[in-house]
């Protein structure tokens, strides 16, 4: 079937594409004038072009007011014309401006690059957790501090985890019962480490950084017997 330039459609068929020519709607316009007044580009109707060659500057060649009518532009990429499927398609395919449906394609995430994407920002909360309470070693304990130059238990292992943008409450009893035990064999580095009254933070290996007492103050060294890591 020859393919039909917007000159020899009807009026009808161009008012529903919602073209304009020159700020006039293409109802108004003669055939004569519509094939004259540039609504083909380089001699080839503008349902014959790729999506390449329909740039806006190509379309504004054409006289294609896409740019001022985003509404009218989406409504004649979905048009077929005389049964010619293969011009609607491609006018589909054009990532013009305002065109909410391209960004969305472009945003989507398969399942796999979603899961990936769950474990590294998991990763990078731990990271933080662990980043920070050691670099607390060596600061001073004092009963009921949360930082910057001295902490309790809970204290530290609260400022810790805000660093992940997790608020935990300041007290080892209640930071405890958000969490659930899990082996030493599951335990991850930025787990809570936890014992009668105490909290720490696990780095892995059964090394934890906790404010232990006046005495120890912030300090790296091997889990004791009585803890156990947890989990939130």
């Amino acid at each position: 079937m020859a393919a039909l330039s917007p000159g020899n459609l009807t009026t009808a068929a161009l008012t529903a594409a919602g073209l304009a020519v020159a700020g006039r709607p293409a109802a108004q316009l003669t055939p004569a004038s519509r094939q004259t007044a540039g609504l083909t580009l380089a001699g080839r109707p503008a349902a014959q072009l790729t999506a390449a060659q329909l740039t806006a500057a190509g379309r504004q060649a054409a006289g294609l007011t896409l740019a001022e009518q985003p509404t009218a532009g989406r409504q004649a990429a979905q048009l077929t014309v005389a049964g010619q499927p293969t011009a609607g398609r491609q006018a589909a395919q054009l990532a013009v401006a305002g065109q909410p449906n391209a960004g969305r394609q472009v945003a989507r995430l398969t399942p796999a690059q979603r899961t990936a994407s769950r474990r590294a920002q998991i990763l990078q909360r731990r990271a933080a957790i662990t980043g920070y309470a050691r670099a607390q070693v060596g600061k001073r304990y004092r009963y009921g501090a949360a930082g910057p130059q001295s902490f309790d238990c809970s204290g530290l292992t609260r400022a810790a985890y805000l660093r992940a943008g997790i608020r935990l409450p300041h007290s080892s009893g209640s930071q405890a019962a958000l969490a659930h035990p899990v082996p030493l064999s599951r335990a991850k580095p930025g787990d809570l480490v936890v014992g009668p009254g105490h909290v720490g933070i696990y780095l892995g290996g059964g090394m934890m950084v906790d404010a232990g007492n006046r005495r120890l103050g912030v300090t790296h060294r091997r889990m004791y017997r009585g803890l156990h890591v947890e989990q939130l």
